[in-house]
């Protein structure tokens, strides 16, 4: 139990794309054929991560804390979730 004594679950991750909506994927993309050369900043690292994984790994572990919690062995926590890898 966390110091405000409210359980939770907190996801992070980074650099979230899908095949839909706006996201930094699509709009590489969209700029691709925008322009003939796109420049981008260097100094920054994430692991590009996809939506749908995000979205089957937070349901996985919804369904594990909540068979956990009618136990009595639910934990509040945070999970980094990304994919492998990382690139700039």
């Amino acid at each position: 139990m966390c110091p405000s004594g409210v359980e939770h679950l907190i996801f992070r991750t980074s650099w979230v794309f899908a095949d839909r909506d706006k996201n930094f994927f699509r709009t590489v993309l969209r700029l691709a054929h925008e322009r003939e050369e796109l420049r981008f900043v260097a100094d920054q690292f994430g692991a590009p991560t996809w939506a749908r994984l995000v979205a089957e790994v937070m349901a996985l572990a919804l369904q594990l804390d909540l068979a956990r919690r009618r136990t009595g062995g639910f934990d509040s926590c945070t999970f980094r979730m990304t994919a492998a890898g990382e690139t700039s």
